[in-house]
């Protein structure tokens, strides 16, 4: 399971009372399966992640964090690694 993603049971941060997975799955189209989806994240989450290492070594960096986990400093890479995302 992705780190971003909480399972179905928990409930969603918006106060809605409904799970982000449920509030997904409700706006799908009409007959998309959700392991479909599920694969789909899947394989855009490797793709980034993928990405985000190849430019990290291709800069000499041992360590890449989250914007928001840096609370000053340090050099931002999120253009290169955008750039280099195939979609």
């Amino acid at each position: 399971m992705h780190a971003g993603w909480r399972s179905s049971r928990e409930p969603s941060l918006d106060g809605s009372g409904e799970s982000d997975q449920s509030a997904v799955e409700s706006h799908l189209p009409a007959g998309y399966e959700k392991e479909k989806y599920e694969n789909k994240l899947q394989a855009i989450d490797k793709n980034i992640s993928d990405v985000i290492a190849q430019q990290a070594k291709a800069q000499n960096y041992n360590l890449v964090l989250a914007k928001s986990a840096v609370l000053f400093g340090g050099d931002d890479i999120t253009d290169s690694v955008i750039k280099c995302i195939k979609w």
